[in-house]
């Protein structure tokens, strides 16, 4: 059906607009930008949405790293993003306080939905990102491993080897150089993809 496809139904909304402070207008037209980087679909599937990633970042893309911002928009976890999730994401990351906004980046962190980043994961994380640091960081931290035990060190406040929510948060509060820096990373790819949808 066509004109189901290229509509948003009225009652999601109405619930969109109230919960995300959009007008129906801003959420229409989001929609059919939203259908454009899908191709006409209802969702975005992770090919599509590496193109959208390989566009904004044609130097300096990698899949691994892109995995986390996909993860960061997919919330229910079903390999697809739709609508509503990138409308709500897209929205709690523009608006949304510091603290919510590390939140998810958290949530995308933490692949095993676990609550905590083990210590090898976050090796992991900063290998996916290591070629963004800048070199004059890498004077000290040449190694992916060497940044990590950096980072782990900033973090894990009450040294019990894993990184919660809460320690990522309050980091980037106390403004600790490296955790900021990740997170601002992440900030950054993720405010390109949801432009470059949301915009066209």
């Amino acid at each position: 059906n066509h004109s189901k496809s290229c509509t948003a139904p009225l009652g999601d909304i109405n619930a969109l607009e109230e919960h995300m402070h959009l007008s129906k207008e801003e959420i229409k037209e989001t929609f059919l930008r939203f259908q454009e980087a899908s191709k006409g679909g209802d969702s975005i599937n992770r090919r599509k949405f590496s193109n959208v990633m390989h566009q904004c970042f044609p130097r300096t893309h990698k899949t691994e790293l892109e995995d986390y911002i996909f993860q960061l928009y997919d919330i229910d976890s079903n390999g697809v993003i739709e609508f509503e999730e990138f409308l709500i994401i897209c929205s709690l990351m523009r608006r949304g306080t510091v603290q919510s906004k590390l939140g998810q980046i958290f949530r995308a962190f933490d692949c095993a939905k676990r609550g905590f980043i083990s210590k090898l994961e976050l090796v992991k994380i900063v290998e996916h990102l290591f070629h963004l640091i800048p070199d004059t960081e890498k004077e000290k931290l040449n190694t992916p491993e060497k940044f990590a035990d950096e980072l782990f060190t900033e973090m894990d406040l009450d040294e019990d080897g894993v990184v919660s929510e809460g320690e990522l948060v309050n980091a980037v509060l106390r403004t600790e150089h490296l955790t900021t820096m990740v997170a601002d990373k992440m900030m950054v790819r993720f405010y390109c993809s949801c432009h470059k949808i949301s915009r066209g």
